[in-house]
């Protein structure tokens, strides 16, 4: 299963394509490698351990917005040829690389191949609905070190709108935006990163993280999940097999719609849900949420571990 193979950290190594016969051997492509802070857990990161700059991309070659379709050729991309392994993580077979590149409008992939984002930003600066959107039937998404969200002149209402199964989003910033993440794909991961709405506006409805439809095999481990707002959540469930574990949560509403009764609409519940060994911080309000701490909790599902910031267990 994808959530418990692409859960790891380790080295960056680039397979490259090989030179054909009788052509001067390309210069070879140096990968970046880092050696990052260890996180153990969502309480630890700072926006300094996340993003581009922490896995030491500087000076990001500018490019406007794009699609990202199979049988075209982008400037910003590099055709990889071959299986290669980044952060720890293996792509399989050929697949596409953007790395050390900053975006103007959004980035929409429908390509099959898998796509690597490594060292990016994508920050609208026109009012766009998303600033990276996945389409379902794209292959594999890797976001890695990476940031998304709005700018001062640019609104973007989601950061990552995930409709594809198998995205990975790693040691990345999303911000400013109405949702940071909406997944209605499934066999993802949203691991070690720091994810946060911006201040609502007139028509804002703001969960840091929306599940959508019945997404199955989806694991949110080791983030900071903060949401400034006395509405909606910072996770908002639906779906099958979900693992909560670890993350740091702060604001909305209730923190968590755990599910239960399609959160209050009537339907399916969220089932095998794991919500394990989280903190709930005091950064807005007094409950951890406006209202408290959860809602729309299925005592089918596993709760264990979870307490306040101070040690204060909470209990469904």
């Amino acid at each position: 299963m994808m959530m418990r193979s692409i859960i790891a950290t380790g080295a960056l190594v680039l397979a490259l394509v090989p030179a054909c016969a009788g052509e001067a051997m390309p210069k070879p492509f140096a990968p970046k490698t880092v050696a990052p802070k260890v996180i153990n857990h969502g309480a630890a990161i700072t926006v300094a351990d996340v993003g581009p700059a922490a896995a030491g991309y500087r000076d990001l070659k500018a490019y406007p917005g794009s699609e990202i379709k199979d049988g075209k050729a982008y400037a910003f991309v590099r055709d990889v040829a071959a299986s290669a392994t980044y952060d720890g993580f293996e792509v399989k077979g050929a697949h596409l690389l953007i790395e050390g590149a900053v975006f103007s409008a959004a980035l929409d992939v429908y390509t099959a191949k898998p796509v690597v984002l490594r060292g990016i930003s994508v920050r609208p600066t026109a009012a766009s609905p998303v600033a990276l959107l996945t389409r379902p039937g794209a292959g594999p998404v890797y976001a890695l070190w990476s940031d998304f969200g709005g700018t001062d002149t640019g609104a973007v209402g989601t950061g990552l709108a995930l409709r594809s199964n198998k995205v990975l989003v790693f040691r990345s910033r999303v911000s400013n935006t109405s949702d940071a993440v909406q997944i209605s794909g499934s066999d993802s991961v949203v691991e070690a990163s720091w994810l946060e709405t911006r201040t609502a506006v007139t028509g804002d409805h703001n969960d840091t993280i929306q599940l959508l439809g019945a997404p199955s095999n989806i694991a949110i481990v080791r983030n900071k999940i903060l949401n400034p707002n006395p509405q909606t959540s910072c996770l908002y469930l639906l779906g099958r097999n979900l693992e909560i574990r670890s993350n740091y949560l702060a604001g909305g509403g209730w923190t968590i719609y755990g599910g239960a009764n399609n959160n209050g609409h009537g339907g399916g519940a969220a089932s095998e849900v794991r919500v394990i060994d989280n903190v709930w911080g005091r950064d807005y309000f007094a409950k951890g949420g406006h209202f408290g701490p959860f809602s729309y909790w299925d005592n089918a599902n596993h709760w264990s571990r979870n307490r306040f910031s101070d040690g204060t267990v909470i209990s469904p």
